[in-house]
């Protein structure tokens, strides 16, 4: 399967996470590009069958430029998959997440979510803070566990 990772990322846990997503998904065999959203074309997003999106919080929003990406984005016969980081207390707390906020835009569009969005947690009190190793093993074993054809 054809598949593009895209992320958002300031200080990197983002672009860690979509790392280790399409280190995964290529373990599984599938053909696997992965690029920061600035990067990412509407081309390329066309030819995948699986679009996989790590999204910052922040604000409880998803980035800007990721908000104009997903806008852009042709949803029929696509799949996708969204991950995200926010930091642990705000998830704790509940608070709205970016990915969840991406999620929206999506559905609104019509697009077939594989699993509902993945969270994962940035300790401490600053979002400027790298995720932890085990968050990022939490992704991998999570994308293992995918069932994907």
């Amino acid at each position: 399967m054809k598949v593009l990772v895209t992320y958002d990322s300031l200080v990197g846990n983002d672009e860690m996470l979509a790392r280790a997503a399409a280190d995964e998904l290529k373990k599984k065999g599938h053909q696997v590009h992965c690029e920061k959203v600035t990067s990412a074309t509407l081309e390329r997003a066309e030819e995948a069958e699986l679009i996989v999106i790590s999204s910052p919080t922040r604000i409880s929003r998803t980035t800007r430029k990721l908000k104009k990406f997903a806008a852009h984005l042709e949803t029929s016969n696509k799949r996708f998959l969204l991950l995200g980081t926010s930091m642990a207390f705000m998830v704790r707390r509940g608070a709205r997440a970016g990915v969840e906020h991406l999620a929206d835009i999506l559905d609104a569009k019509g697009a077939k979510l594989i699993t509902t969005p993945q969270l994962f947690a940035i300790k401490g009190l600053s979002p400027f803070k790298n995720i932890s190793s085990d968050e990022v093993t939490r992704c991998r074993q999570f994308i293992t566990s995918l069932e994907l054809q």
